[in-house]
């Protein structure tokens, strides 16, 4: 059988693409094609490969239905007895199902304090805050959450502060208090102008909403309308502000790596995190220039429900509402024990009454001192705080 030389020169494509990495004088050694013999051979190796192939699936699908050695010296007969209890056996007339159970089927569990370490008085608060829970009708099967945390020690105390829910509108703190930060390190221009697009439209209130597509806003007003406002629009251009300018590239990876959350994919947060990224807003308040707006932003929203409108004292908070979803995240800014707050709840009994007077029963348990009373336990938003303590 003959060999011979098979160069690139009559192939010009595969010539110049080799010339272009200096391989013109590269040789190989292959079998002609030409000839009558390597025709040959070639279609005998094609020819053995195809029925190598088809002996090995012939060989799977003799194992898969060939009976195992021994199997037959395993088969019985059934005695007499035994073909009774298999005639007496009852046929279920219902096929199983793998569908999971809903919420309202399973049953109901148990919700646990995490009472953390610290000086708290953690069983009179604990106390009070079940007290307050059995009054408005938190049961153990109600998808409730909320930690509340001393900003003096950070001490946390709370209800299945690790259960996830969907964050709503609460995230939009997280990217305020992210933008601030980078405009503090020069990374943003609050004075830098964008323009609402159509993919920015969601809701049906708010001022950039109300605006329409083609408004212009700086980037100071954007981040002042998705605090005050809540609104939808603003938070969509801040988002896409930071599109592409992030190494994340995408701002709600930059939160996920910046505050340890887990929203990216899940859109979801828990009290326990929401507490810990209000605890670094109140400390860096004086150190980033921004937090200060954000603070008189979130203190001065235009709803003024759930805690801010049940505590005595100042209250900087960011509510979230979506569907059943009625959320509160916040700082009550108290002169002598100030504390962050986060109450999370689905489907709860007038959930902004609930959540207030919830967070009106730590402050009375934790800054005043007092266990909640049938007195106090009646009183409304305009007359919450009023007493003297």
């Amino acid at each position: 059988m003959r060999f011979r030389k098979l160069t690139f020169r009559k192939l010009r494509f595969c010539k110049s693409g080799f010339r272009k990495f200096g391989f013109q004088k590269l040789r190989f050694w292959k079998l002609s094609l030409r000839t009558g013999p390597g025709l040959l051979l070639c279609s005998l190796l094609l020819c053995s490969l195809l029925l190598s192939g088809c002996t090995s699936w012939a060989g799977i699908e003799e194992n898969t239905f060939r009976a195992k050695p021994g199997a037959s010296e395993s088969i019985r007969e059934l005695s007499s007895s035994e073909l009774a209890a298999l005639n007496t056996t009852t046929v279920p007339t219902t096929v199983p199902t793998t569908r999971r159970t809903t919420k309202a089927t399973q049953p109901p569990t148990k919700p646990t304090f995490y009472e953390g370490e610290g000086q708290m008085d953690r069983a009179a608060i604990i106390a009070t805050l079940r007290a307050k829970m059995a009054e408005l009708g938190l049961n153990d099967d109600a998808h409730f959450s909320c930690a509340f945390t001393d900003l003096a020690t950070g001490e946390t105390i709370g209800l299945d502060v690790d259960a996830p829910f969907e964050a709503a509108s609460t995230i939009k703190m997280m990217a305020a208090m992210f933008t601030y930060e980078k405009v503090a390190s020069g990374e943003a221009d609050l004075n830098e102008v964008m323009t609402v697009e159509e993919d920015d439209l969601e809701g049906a209130e708010g001022t950039v909403f109300t605006a329409g597509v083609g408004a212009s806003f700086s980037l100071a007003n954007l981040l002042h309308y998705s605090i005050a406002e809540s609104d939808n629009v603003a938070n969509h251009m801040i988002y896409r502000y930071w599109e592409g300018r992030v190494p994340e590239r995408w701002l709600v990876i930059a939160l996920d790596k910046r505050y340890g959350l887990n929203y990216n994919g899940t859109k979801e947060l828990t009290a326990r995190q929401s507490v810990t990224v209000l605890k670094e807003l109140y400390d860096k308040r004086l150190e980033i220039p921004g937090y200060q707006t954000l603070l008189a932003d979130m203190q001065n929203n235009s709803y003024q429900n759930m805690a801010q409108a049940w505590l005595p004292e100042a209250v900087a908070q960011k509510y979230g509402k979506l569907g059943s979803y009625y959320h509160d995240i916040g700082l009550c800014l108290s002169a002598t024990k100030p504390f962050a707050f986060a109450v999370f709840s689905d489907g709860i009994l007038d959930p902004e009454a609930s959540i207030g007077q919830l967070c009106l029963a730590f402050y009375n348990a934790f800054v005043l001192g007092q266990t909640e009373t049938a007195a106090e336990s009646s009183r409304t938003p305009e007359t919450a705080g009023t007493e003297a303590p």
